[in-house]
């Protein structure tokens, strides 16, 4: 099925100056040089220790203009983040955040923009990229407003897109198991723990902030904890729910739910090597079983 739903981004940050490219080149985990004007990349925002710190797509507008959107890493977070790292860098940063709305659609076909006249607004800029937040291919559409995204709402309708909502996204993420940063893939996790390094880390650009950390890992080629997916017959009643081996003992964290097929479906990050060989945990007391890819 051909869905999309409309939701709005945690964060939409400008980037302006003579030193944007420079600047966003050195921190980031992903490799920008070969992002053409209109282009867009996936990457983290790493503290030295690298600790995930955001995430975002990067949407490059020009020589000296960028626009960096996020689902759900809240814009202070990431103004905060590279504020903190500005020194003598000749770079602007801005919160556009406000009535902005996404739009993600996602199925058969999604994994190249719609016709031009989906994306060619008459109320305003829609920028198209292509998502991560479901199953096989996705795409995401950014409005300057709700309105701006009016032209692509019914594009798709006429083009046999179902209306869905965010539920059904979050559904489709969890049972895909892809990470949402910060809620599953935080400050207390690298990358590799989540296996974001495959979509979001450049082990080829050089130097940036928490990149000795992602080498040393790339080269060590594994992580004592890992993101696994978790199958309940009912929902845990608060998040983040601990997840307990079968002695008791706590091995992880369980950060995200949803309904999927008729049973529950989380996803949390534990410690590989004390999850027990059958994949059978406890969140809550509520029996658990991994799902295996």
């Amino acid at each position: 099925m051909k869905q999309f739903a409309l939701h709005p981004p945690a964060a939409v940050i400008t980037a302006t100056g003579p030193d944007a490219f420079a600047f966003l080149q050195s921190q980031g985990t992903q490799d920008l040089r070969g992002l053409a004007n209109g282009g867009a990349a996936y990457g983290l925002w790493l503290d030295r220790k690298g600790r995930i710190q955001g995430d975002s797509h990067i949407l490059r507008l020009g020589d000296e203009s960028f626009l960096l959107a996020s689902h759900a890493t809240p814009a202070a977070t990431l103004l905060a983040h590279l504020q903190a790292n500005l020194v003598a860098d000749e770079v602007e940063f801005a919160d556009v955040t406000g009535g902005r709305m996404l739009l993600t659609a996602w199925g058969e076909g999604a994994e190249a923009p719609p016709p031009g006249k989906f994306v060619n607004e008459p109320n305003g800029p829609v920028f198209s990229w292509s998502g991560r937040l479901t199953r096989g291919a996705s795409r995401v559409f950014l409005g300057a407003s709700a309105g701006a995204l009016a032209g692509t709402v019914g594009g798709l309708r006429e083009a046999g897109w179902t209306p869905s909502g965010p539920e059904a996204m979050e559904a489709e993420r969890i049972s895909a198991g892809i990470p949402l940063v910060p809620v599953d893939a935080g400050p207390d996790s690298l990358p590799q723990e989540s296996g974001l390094e495959v979509a979001a880390v450049s082990f080829t650009k050089g130097c940036y902030l928490g990149q000795e950390v992602m080498a040393r890992l790339h080269a060590q080629g594994r992580v004592q904890r890992g993101l696994v997916r978790l199958s309940l017959e009912t929902p845990a009643r608060g998040l983040p729910a601990p997840v307990l081996a079968a002695e008791g003992r706590e091995i992880g964290r369980m950060t995200s739910q949803a309904l999927v097929a008729g049973r529950w479906t989380g996803l949390a990050v534990v410690n590989l090597r004390h999850l027990p060989p059958d994949g059978g945990v406890k969140v809550e007391g509520v029996p658990a079983q991994r799902v295996e890819d």
